[in-house]
């Protein structure tokens, strides 16, 4: 299996990531859904027991697209046509946009707190 990583040079967004495949740079466009979950943190005596936590989770990726090949040593563009996106590296790209989702995104909601007596 080829391996596909984020190009280290290039920054991801939550709508596009740059990978690079053998040596060739892509950018590649998507369309996500995502939602916020979390869980609560607790108060015991007036005392935080257990922090609460806020994260994104990634529902869907799809309509992946390449819209840019580029050579990521020289930022020199390529045809677009000069590579694809196989089935199988589908799914290491969907895994590394699921990470730039997740690492992006911050949650808007703080978790809630339940407070008990002790």
């Amino acid at each position: 299996m080829t391996q596909i990583m984020l190009d280290p040079q290039a920054d991801s967004d939550d709508n596009y990531v740059y990978v690079i495949k053998d040596n060739i740079g892509m950018e590649v466009k998507f369309d996500a859904d995502y939602h916020e979950d979390g869980e609560r943190g607790e108060y015991w005596g007036g005392h935080l027991a257990v922090e609460g936590d806020s994260w994104i989770e990634v529902d869907d990726v799809r309509n992946l697209q390449i819209t840019r090949v580029y050579d990521p040593e020289t930022d020199d563009d390529f045809a677009l046509d000069s590579t694809v996106i196989s089935e199988s590296d589908k799914v290491q790209v969907i895994k590394l946009i699921k990470a730039v989702i997740c690492g992006y995104i911050e949650p808007k909601h703080k978790p809630a707190y339940d407070h008990y007596a002790a």
